[in-house]
């Protein structure tokens, strides 16, 4: 076998589709160190930019004064305290280790708070009670209290706030 000319087989050729005719190729640029200075930068730029976004985008906004007490608390085991129930039964949050235990602060005029009262009622209904509690307790009168349950259909135990410990005392409005 003869040898060939392999530069000649593998050239490129651009043809016109309109004339079917050949084009001549363009003719190489030269880079410039300007050039390849600008593309250098740009690659490793871009990728500090990118991070610092990533880094903003996903960080927490600071935490106000009211935010910094509450994270004070996490991890801490509740204290214990006893609120009577409406139907007058005292509920003892020691009384209830061992089981799921949901504290719903609520307020009869917080628009949130009547949003989630289909979860709690559906969650009440579904769950066993031996397995999850959930007593929604609030800074409203009895009487109050009394018809916002029975207007609601709550299904599950409301008690009002007396002489509750810190934190729990500390609720003085519930911000929506």
């Amino acid at each position: 076998m003869g040898s060939r000319n392999t530069s000649t087989i593998f050239q490129a050729i651009r043809y016109d589709r309109k004339t079917n005719s050949e084009l001549p190729l363009p003719a190489k640029q030269s880079h410039s160190p300007k050039r390849f200075a600008f593309a250098l930068s740009f690659l490793v730029v871009s990728p500090g930019l990118l991070a610092f976004e990533a880094f903003n985008y996903f960080s927490a906004p600071p935490l106000d004064a009211g935010q910094k007490a509450l994270v004070a608390w996490e991890g801490v085991r509740a204290p214990d305290f006893s609120v009577t129930n409406l139907d007058g039964q005292a509920i003892r949050l020691a009384d209830l280790k061992g089981k799921r235990v949901i504290l719903n602060f609520r307020a009869t005029w917080c628009v949130p708070c009547l949003v989630e009262i289909p979860n709690f009622i559906k969650l009440r209904t579904e769950a066993s009670p031996t397995n999850v509690f959930i007593p929604g307790l609030s800074t409203d009168d009895e009487d109050t209290l009394k018809t916002f349950v029975k207007r609601n259909g709550v299904n599950y135990s409301i008690a009002q706030l007396k002489n509750v410990p810190s934190p729990d005392q500390d609720i003085v409005k519930i911000l929506v």
